[in-house]
């Protein structure tokens, strides 16, 4: 009888262990989708940083075409001018 209960109290014992290791089972696909949100998030806040840092190093960029654009508009207008002046007679 000793053999039995010993089987016995040997089974429960695992039934219980199996029944936690199913309770984690569960709780596993919870988990994965919390973590896919945090990776979205993630992903997405990264997103943003890079376009952030992209945004940063062009700008001195632009402003330096802004000053190359003023340069070369104001050669353009001077040519202009010369070529008037010159079709005018007031320069040889």
């Amino acid at each position: 009888m000793e053999n039995i209960n010993d089987v016995v109290v040997a089974l429960k014992s695992s039934m219980e262990s199996l029944v936690k290791q199913m309770d984690k089972l569960a709780d596993l696909p919870m988990m994965v989708m919390r973590m896919s949100e945090k990776q979205a998030n993630t992903d997405r806040e990264i997103a943003q940083l890079t376009s952030s840092v992209n945004e940063l190093k062009n700008r001195p960029s632009k402003k330096w075409d802004k000053v190359i654009d003023g340069i070369i508009g104001a050669l353009v207008v001077a040519f202009i001018g010369f070529l008037f002046l010159k079709a005018s007679g007031k320069i040889m």
